[in-house]
């Protein structure tokens, strides 16, 4: 969740999780939640949950990125024009299921 928010002067307390893998090799879960204030004074909450992933971590950490800064740009009114192969990894985790909750 942080990583898209650096350069903002958003300030983020977050807290991440992570299980095992389950017997055909996913992940069980990987978690990001926490809460963003603003420096307009805005605030939000946002919890992104994947669950049995056969990704990387390294990509399925860049989808809670991508989900994180799509969040921000909705919340702080900027544009939000970000187009690429990572923005469309929720489609490459088909056996995966991604909950986001804002």
């Amino acid at each position: 969740l942080p990583a898209p928010l650096a350069g903002t002067k958003a300030v983020i307390g977050h807290k991440t999780g992570t299980g095992d893998r389950n017997g055909k090799g996913q992940v069980i879960g990987t978690n990001d939640i926490g809460f963003v204030f603003l420096p307009d004074g805005h605030r939000y909450s946002i919890a992104v949950l994947i669950r049995d992933s056969e990704e990387s971590e390294q990509a399925t950490a860049r989808v809670i990125a991508d989900i994180s800064e799509a969040v921000y740009r909705h919340v702080s009114g900027k544009a939000f024009n970000l187009i690429s192969e990572n923005c469309h990894k929720q489609e490459k985790m088909h056996s995966s299921q991604v909950h986001l909750f804002f």
